[in-house]
């Protein structure tokens, strides 16, 4: 049987810190290849008449994301998984970014968390998942957390506080230079096909 590729996208929330702790039972950790992806999703500037509202760039929030992508590559490499590579995509919209990246890696499953957001919020703020079920170009797996579970921290999700560059170098010196080299779209870890 051919290895399989799942992708497990994350926002760092407690229900992606969740998906990715599932998606951890569901692979074959000696021969399945698992992407981690996050995306770097920044808005469009919003003009409000004379003055326009600026939003942060897409550097802004790199150092922090890089440093928490490779948390969740060391986790991955202490449950045992072998073939691992963690993605870092800029866009300005999460699900394309993602769905995206699941076809240029030619995956079999999207694995995404879903929060579980009121028909007005979904509305007003669109849904990931939602997105993500629609145009994903593989079977797609979307994992709520149990209603028991939301009010507990899994471990990272709560911990967004970014490690410097000197540290990150130290512990994860092939993922720190690969985000150097590349803006638009980041890979470390192990290298996958």
């Amino acid at each position: 049987m051919e290895p399989r590729r799942y992708m497990v996208a994350l926002d760092f929330s407690l229900n992606s810190d969740y998906a990715f702790h599932e998606v951890l039972k569901l692979i074959n950790k000696e021969t399945d290849n698992l992407y981690i992806l996050a995306v770097n999703e920044v808005k469009i500037p919003l003009d409000v008449g004379l003055v326009a509202v600026p939003y942060p760039s897409f550097e802004d929030y790199e150092p922090a994301l890089i440093a928490q992508l490779a948390k969740y590559a060391d986790l991955a490499k202490a449950a045992g998984v072998k073939n691992y590579q963690t993605i870092l995509v800029n866009g300005f919209h999460a699900g394309e970014a993602i769905c995206s990246t699941a076809e240029d890696k030619k995956v079999n499953y999207l694995v995404i968390g879903r929060r579980g957001l009121s028909k007005i919020k979904r509305i007003v703020f669109g849904s990931t998942s939602s997105y993500c079920l629609e145009h994903a170009p593989c079977s797609t797996i979307t994992i709520k957390m149990p209603p028991e579970l939301e009010s507990q921290s899994l471990g990272l999700s709560s911990s967004t506080t970014p490690i410097n560059k000197k540290d990150l170098s130290e512990k994860h010196p092939s993922l720190l230079d690969r985000f150097e080299h590349f803006r638009l779209h980041h890979s470390g870890a192990e290298k996958l096909p």
